[in-house]
């Protein structure tokens, strides 16, 4: 086995972990389940997805059909299409409908409070804070599953990727 496979097998198996970890980052934190609180470094994966994507699209323009989306096209089935498709819609709306309140939720000197730009809005409940940080994390988890699915599908489905010009 060649080297560029080898590095397209790593990287597929990388991306398809990436959005396994980022689908169930999202349904716990659509369940309400503030887990940023308990695993701080969960939001690493947000570097580590936006890294992949990069190396995956690095190594597809170094590929025999580079630039040539058509032909990569071909080769990726119409339901994973329709997926893509789908997951940048949910992604989109979702982030919105994440982000349509105003502030920010903080814990300062003990208590939960609501800030505006830095400002004291008002003291909010434990229970608030944990909606509003997994609706939050719920945001960005869905940009997750859309990139790391993305850079997932090239190593997947086009045969030509990690082969040299």
């Amino acid at each position: 086995m060649e080297i560029g496979m080898i590095k397209r097998y790593i990287l597929g198996y990388a991306a398809i972990s990436a959005f396994v970890f980022s689908l169930i980052v999202h349904i716990i934190s659509i369940m309400g389940i503030n887990i940023v609180d308990r695993i701080p470094p969960i939001w690493l994966i947000h570097i580590v997805i936006f890294i992949l994507f990069i190396l995956v699209f690095k190594d597809r323009r170094s590929s025999k059909t580079r630039g040539k989306l058509r032909d990569a096209r071909e080769h990726i089935p119409p339901l994973v299409i329709l997926i893509m498709v789908l997951l940048l819609i949910y992604s989109m709306a979702n982030f919105f409908i994440c982000n349509s309140e105003e502030g920010f939720m903080v814990i300062k000197g003990g208590r939960f409070i609501l800030t505006i730009k830095g400002r004291f809005i008002r003291g909010v409940s434990e229970e608030e804070y944990t909606a509003w940080m997994a609706k939050e994390l719920r945001g960005f988890s869905g940009h997750w599953m859309f990139f790391s699915f993305i850079a997932a599908v090239p190593v997947l489905f086009d045969r030509n990727m990690g082969v040299k010009k």
